[in-house]
């Protein structure tokens, strides 16, 4: 039996993260960014850190990954390319 696997949904846009504020100031709303609005390099870096997380999920290794490329994308590397913004 053939077993047809739906695609993953593609984010339209991504949200931003921010400091928690103060009980008393109440809920922050939360600030998001169409992906249309990005650079490449922080979409890049996006993909990169999802694919990454994606194949370590599912305990794999990721066949794309050559032996010399680096083991993680930092979070601040996707912070400095977001701050580009």
């Amino acid at each position: 039996m053939e077993v047809k696997l739906v695609p993953l949904p593609v984010p339209t846009e991504v949200r931003q993260t921010r400091a928690p504020g103060l009980r008393q100031d109440g809920l922050k709303p939360t600030i998001s960014h169409n992906t249309s609005d990005l650079p490449l390099d922080v979409l890049d870096a996006l993909a990169v850190a999802w694919r990454k997380d994606f194949f370590e999920a599912a305990g794999k290794r990721d066949p794309r990954r050559s032996c010399c490329e680096r083991d993680t994308l930092s979070q601040e590397d996707i912070e400095h390319a977001f701050n580009k913004l």
